[in-house]
């Protein structure tokens, strides 16, 4: 039985000693993970500051941070400001077509009047011209 009881302590040591080591080879991964872990968290803060910087407008006004992409509000605010230049060029070009289509009708009427004008200077020049002294003018005498 003594034989058995000093097996057994001898086992029982044995297994302390095995557990003690896996006890300290967990306390080293355990390290090495918090330092991984450390390392992660230390590159993620260079990687948001990088895409900060990057992803910043320039005027330090809107820094769109790490994320990708625009806000709703950002796309409502473009899309309006697109709409009124839009407004604004439209508004210019039916002016300028009104306007080219007034021209275009006032230089009609200056070009039919400069025609009826030299029609009228030229019957008036010619006037009287052309017929005889001695003749009747519609038969009368």
């Amino acid at each position: 039985m003594r034989k058995q009881k000093t097996e057994h302590r001898a086992q029982n040591t044995e297994h302390r000693t095995q557990n003690t080591e896996y006890r300290t080879q967990n306390t080293e991964y355990r390290t090495q993970n918090t330092e991984y872990r450390q390392q992660n968290t230390d590159n993620r803060a260079q990687t948001t500051d990088y895409e900060k910087q990057r992803y910043s407008l320039g005027s330090g006004f809107w820094v769109l941070g790490s994320e990708k992409g625009f806000t709703l509000v950002e796309l409502l605010i473009a899309i309006t400001i697109t709409a009124f230049a839009l407004a604004g060029v439209y508004t210019t070009f039916v002016v300028q077509q009104r306007s080219f289509t007034t021209q275009d009708k006032v230089s009609e009427v200056n070009l039919t009047s400069k025609i009826a004008f030299d029609m009228i200077i030229n019957d008036i020049r010619t006037a009287g011209f052309g017929y005889p002294d001695d003749e009747s003018i519609n038969g009368q005498t």
